[in-house]
């Protein structure tokens, strides 16, 4: 697993070896990113099941302003962490959360905290996207002009809108789907 792109091009990233991790491939990393584009360029970034980070340390690499990583397991977090510091990213630029997400939403809407970009990736055995999403609309953690991109298991059926948040891309890679989703008006 590598940076592949940006300020920290071709920096290779620990993943470790974890259950519940499924560090996402370059295809993929490539898919959203091509997808994303200017978009990332100076955008406050979440990083929802960050795992090991790589999802919102290519963000930092492409010019994200600010990235939330969200991760609830230490030793992954510890994993991460260290990513962070083989990048020399400036403390400043992110924060690591160690907490399950739906007790980290709340605290991050009490903070009045907003995102351009929302990178979620719930582990495939628990399905719950339909409600990961349901919480991020309740929370209004997305801005007007953000996109919300969840990756998710090819046998679990999510729903095209929630609330305000419709669906408008989704793309299947292995057993993996990503459902870009942005809010409605």
């Amino acid at each position: 697993m590598r940076v592949i792109a940006g300020q920290w091009k071709g920096t290779k990233l620990q993943a470790g070896h974890f259950v519940d991790l499924r560090p996402v491939t370059d295809r993929i990393k490539e898919s959203v990113y091509g997808t994303l584009r200017e978009r990332i360029l100076y955008a406050n970034v979440l990083d929802l099941f960050a795992g090991s980070g790589s999802m919102g340390i290519e963000a930092l690499s492409r010019g994200a302003s600010y990235v939330v990583f969200v991760e609830r397991s230490e030793p992954i977090g510890r994993i991460m962490q260290k990513n962070l510091a083989k990048i020399n990213c400036a403390i400043s630029d992110y924060d690591i959360m160690l907490s399950d997400v739906y007790k980290v939403l709340p605290d991050l809407q009490a903070r009045r905290l907003k995102f351009d970009l929302i990178f979620s990736d719930p582990p495939f055995q628990r399905p719950g996207a339909t409600q990961l999403l349901k919480a991020i609309s309740d929370y209004e953690l997305l801005e007007k002009e953000g996109i919300l991109v969840l990756r998710h298991h090819k046998n679990e059926t999510v729903v095209e809108q929630v609330d305000q948040l419709a669906l408008v891309r989704s793309k299947t890679y292995g057993d993996s789907v990503l459902k870009y989703y942005v809010i409605e008006t």
